[in-house]
């Protein structure tokens, strides 16, 4: 097993608690400003450690706050993809308006001053 510094044995604490208490990987992971992909692997890395399975270290929580399923939080929070094209698209569009009345503007300023 490699030797982990403090900070990093205190973080993966911190994820097992926080994992314990109810709070999904997406939730633990926007608390230490981590991707939800970094926080799954270091709790890859204490299930390995500790000769427990993923899934019995990744099942659902039940706890005051309620059941907790780290893979339904996750398809929540993906973002529909079409709908972010969309919003670049209009966002494009409105940027070529803008930029298309900066020019009349410009044309007409040298022409005035012609």
């Amino acid at each position: 097993m490699a030797k982990v510094s403090e900070r990093v044995y205190q973080m993966k604490r911190g994820f097992m608690e926080l994992h314990n208490e109810g709070y999904s990987i997406p939730e633990i992971a926007i608390m230490y400003n981590l991707s939800w992909s970094a926080v799954y692997h270091h709790l890859q890395e204490i299930a390995d450690e500790n000769g427990v399975s993923r899934e019995d270290l990744l099942m659902r929580v039940h706890t005051s706050r309620g059941p907790s399923n780290w893979r339904e939080e996750e398809r929540r929070m993906k973002l529909d993809i079409q709908e972010l094209r969309n919003g670049f698209s209009d966002a494009d569009a409105a940027i070529v308006k803008i930029c298309d009345k900066i020019d009349k503007l410009l044309e007409e300023c040298e022409h005035d001053e012609v």
